[in-house]
C-alpha cells in the first residue's frame, strides 16, 4: 500500500504530483485509489491515472471528477477539476502531455488563485505560459 497525502481544496503541490507520477511509473495493476470520501482526491488521481497510464483522452478521464462520482465542482474542491480544465485549454492550443505540461508550465499558486478569482482557464494558461492577454 502507498499513502500519498494531499488536500482537496488547494491546487496540488508540484513536488507531490511528481511523487504521484513516480508511483504511476511503478504501479502494478490492478490498483485502487481512495481518499476520505472517495470523490475529490480519488477522482483527481483516477483521472490522471486514466490519462497518463491507461492512455485515455483527458476529456474522458476528467469525468472522474463529476457529480456522478459525488464530486461537486463549484465547491472549494473544484480547484482539482479546474486544474484539468486549464490543462485541456493549454493542450487545445498546442498538444502537450499532462506530465510535460505539469513539469514545464504548472504553478500551483497561479492555478489556485485562478480558481478563486475565478478567471477563465485561458487566462490561467496565459499566466502559466507567461503570455500577455490579447487586446
Amino acid at each position: 500500500m502507498v499513502c500519498l497525502k494531499f488536500g482537496a481544496r488547494h491546487a496540488p503541490d508540484k513536488a507531490l504530483l511528481l511523487e504521484l507520477f513516480e508511483i504511476f511509473d511503478d504501479l502494478k495493476a490492478p490498483a485502487v485509489f481512495h481518499c476520505k470520501s472517495g470523490a475529490d482526491r480519488a477522482g483527481f488521481v483516477s483521472a490522471l491515472y486514466l490519462n497518463m497510464v491507461a492512455g485515455h483522452p483527458m476529456e474522458e478521464a476528467a469525468k472522474q471528477l463529476s457529480l456522478r462520482h459525488l464530486h461537486v465542482g463549484f465547491t472549494p474542491t473544484g480547484v482539482l477539476d479546474y486544474d484539468l480544465r486549464v490543462y485541456l485549454e493549454r493542450n487545445r492550443r498546442s498538444p502537450i502531455s499532462f506530465r510535460d505540461w505539469f513539469i514545464s508550465e504548472y504553478n500551483a499558486q497561479t492555478a489556485h488563485y485562478g480558481y478563486q478569482d475565478p478567471i477563465m482557464w485561458s487566462e490561467t494558461v496565459n499566466k502559466l505560459q507567461g503570455l500577455k492577454p490579447a487586446v
